[in-house]
């Protein structure tokens, strides 16, 4: 019994196994002479010759990255290559008649086995070109899944003082949600990150209006001197992000020196050292 693991290597355009069985299709159908067949078996190996034509054609469109999650766009390329082999079937056959004549009149007792090695030969050297020269193409990050973790117990608590300084703006229904909340880690570099996605589930209570920045603040000095604050950001009703910024309604929102204020920022601040602050109807805050 074959493992799936090999069978994907024959339907991978990159693999050694997909090269060989490809190579071998075309040397199968070249062993045979269309010349000396019925028109109904005649009609059979054009099919086959377009069908091979066809998933030579269609595997490697996988690793395009603009068709490969476009279904009918590879279907209709794919079906356009069968549909021209079958086109040219006559032309093809009328010039595999005379490459085999002139074989034979070279002393070649047997054309068709040296025409099957030698198509079998070109088609393996193209592969072979092929992947060596086609470019890697990068896995975006959008492509990619992030895995959900627990949230960092500082995280929780920065998040659950800021939804307890107010009752309002559906600060209950958030508690909620953050009581069910992981977070969305992708892989990159380790370290700190000033910026953490929630992930909630989606049958979970939401909040109205569905997306806005939470309006209480939790204000700390960074390692830097710079004043920062921690806002929370809803999107769908649900709690999506908390993310460090500078406080900009204060003389010196920059460190010392013109520094980066986040520079030194290698952790989330303790309760102690943050100061909750709301906005208020006049565009200001209130402690």
């Amino acid at each position: 019994m074959i493992q799936l693991s090999r069978l994907r290597g024959f339907l991978d355009s990159d693999r050694i196994e997909y090269g060989l069985a490809s190579s071998a299709a075309v040397g199968a159908l070249s062993l045979v002479d269309p010349a000396r067949l019925s028109p109904g078996r005649r009609f059979l190996l054009r099919a086959a010759a377009a069908a091979v034509t066809g998933a030579t054609f269609l595997i490697p469109l996988n690793k395009s990255p603009v068709l490969a999650f476009e279904p009918a766009a590879k279907a209709g390329f794919t079906a356009g290559m069968a549909g021209l082999t079958f086109g040219v079937a006559d032309l093809g056959e009328a010039v595999d008649g005379r490459i085999q004549d002139w074989l034979r009149s070279r002393g070649i007792r047997r054309p068709r086995a040296v025409m099957a090695a030698a198509g079998a030969a070109m088609t393996f050297l193209v592969f072979l070109a092929d992947r060596r020269t086609r470019p890697a193409v990068p896995e975006e990050i959008g492509d990619q899944e992030p895995r959900l973790v627990e949230l960092d117990p500082a995280v929780r608590e920065l998040v659950e003082g800021m939804l307890g300084y107010t009752q309002d703006y559906g600060a209950p229904v958030l508690r909620a949600q953050l009581a069910v909340a992981k977070e969305e880690a992708w892989d990159g570099p380790e370290g700190f990150s000033s910026m953490v996605d929630f992930a909630v589930g989606q049958e979970v209570p939401r909040v109205v209006p569905h997306n806005f920045t939470f309006p209480v603040r939790a204000r700390f000095t960074g390692p830097s001197g710079a004043p920062l604050q921690a806002e929370l950001g809803i999107e769908g009703g649900l709690l999506r992000s908390l993310l460090v910024d500078v406080v900009l309604d204060v003389e010196e929102p920059e460190g010392p020196d013109g520094a980066d204020p986040l520079e030194g920022l290698a952790s989330w601040p303790a309760p102690g050292d943050v100061t909750y602050v709301i906005e208020t109807a006049d565009a200001g805050t209130q402690r």
